[in-house]
């Protein structure tokens, strides 16, 4: 036996409410699986919606990233394809991480299943699976307080594990400012990297310069 909860479920049985399209932190998530399978003594998947999946065998825990849906979305039958894709994994002797990460795709599958209760074929997850666009760190951008950064600076660590030291390229990202791909981003993102550029020439430099 194995249990399957989604984080609203995890943290009701541990004494806490939420709402079902909350973001769950990953701390709060990890202390949920393991009061859990303290009372259950049974490994665990947390699902978390659009976020991925946590799953925890009272040794490891090992956190699968959501997949990103830029389309309109059906979350019905999306957890039953999830279990049964967990469970179709186990049955056949997948490991409890690679059965969490074929839940994972074939959940994705399902949602964009509008207006029915969606299925996954194993044709459609092998298509997913090469072009799922994961979501890395959700509590990052859902809340700035968990961001760490490196000492003295505003550089954001995303991977604090990282070994530093031996670094050899690094890629400057312009952001919105050079993508005609999102549209209203320019007019957003123009007047900040100009006060950056100028810096303390800001409200020094010629109009000409300016724009």
């Amino acid at each position: 036996m194995i249990c399957k909860v989604n984080a609203c479920e995890a943290a009701r049985m541990c004494g806490e409410v939420k709402e079902f399209d909350e973001l769950v932190h990953i701390d709060d998530l990890k202390r949920y699986a393991q009061e859990i399978l303290r009372q259950s003594q049974k490994a665990l998947f947390i699902t978390r919606s659009g976020w991925g999946i946590l799953f925890f065998d009272g040794r490891t825990f090992y956190g699968i990233p959501g997949i990103q849906i830029l389309k309109n979305i059906d979350s019905v039958g999306a957890g039953d394809t999830t279990v049964a894709a967990i469970a179709s994994a186990l049955a056949s002797g997948a490991s409890f991480e690679e059965a969490g990460i074929l839940g994972n795709l074939a959940s994705a599958v399902t949602v964009q299943k509008l207006q029915q209760t969606g299925t996954a074929s194993p044709q459609e997850i092998l298509e997913m699976a090469p072009a799922a666009d994961y979501i890395f760190r959700p509590e990052l951008a859902d809340d700035i307080r968990h961001s760490i950064f490196f000492r003295d600076t505003e550089i954001e660590i995303a991977s604090p594990d990282i070994s530093l030291g031996h670094i050899e390229h690094a890629i400057f990202d312009h952001d919105g400012t050079i993508s005609s791909l999102r549209q209203g981003w320019e007019g957003i993102m123009e007047p900040v990297m100009v006060r950056s550029i100028l810096g303390d020439r800001y409200h020094l430099v010629e109009e000409v310069t300016y724009h």
